[in-house]
């Protein structure tokens, strides 16, 4: 029998699979969401939130509709960042528009009933014969402890 976590943790590897096959392929990818309710998960894709913060708004919003009709209390979201260095308290900036000195990563948040119980992070940079190298997937979550 399979319990929540082990869903949970599926789910996120096999999107992360998928997402790192689109980047691998000189695609973008933006942004999919993974709203987890009673019934089941559904799942939302988002183009344009890089370059537009009125998408971004709308998104959430829908997001947010979407997550009280289904009864949600679980929300993944995956998203292809820019993060900037760890600061003293372990934070990490993170944008959707490249800065210098900024490194690419997917970026994965869940969130429970409104805040973030945790993030992971996976670094990787395009190499000169057209490859991308993946780091390792790191979590961290805000309490500081690793693992999901």
């Amino acid at each position: 029998i399979m319990d929540f976590d082990d869903q949970v943790n599926q789910l996120i590897e096999g999107s992360l699979r998928a997402t790192r096959r689109v980047i691998e392929e000189g695609e973008t990818f933006e942004f999919l969401a993974h709203i987890v309710h009673p019934g089941g998960v559904q799942s939302l894709t988002a183009k344009g939130l890089n370059s537009d913060p009125g998408q971004r708004a709308k998104v959430n919003d829908q997001i947010n509709l979407l997550m009280g009709v289904l009864k949600s209390n679980l929300l993944i979201t995956i998203s292809d960042a820019w993060i900037g260095e760890e600061t003293s308290d372990g934070c990490v900036a993170i944008s959707f528009d490249p800065f210098p000195g900024r490194r690419k990563a997917l970026v994965v948040e869940i969130w429970g009933c409104s805040r973030r119980l945790t993030s992971g992070m996976q670094e990787y940079t395009h190499v000169a014969d057209g490859q991308v190298l993946f780091g390792e997937l790191l979590w961290v979550d805000s309490a500081g402890s690793s693992g999901f």
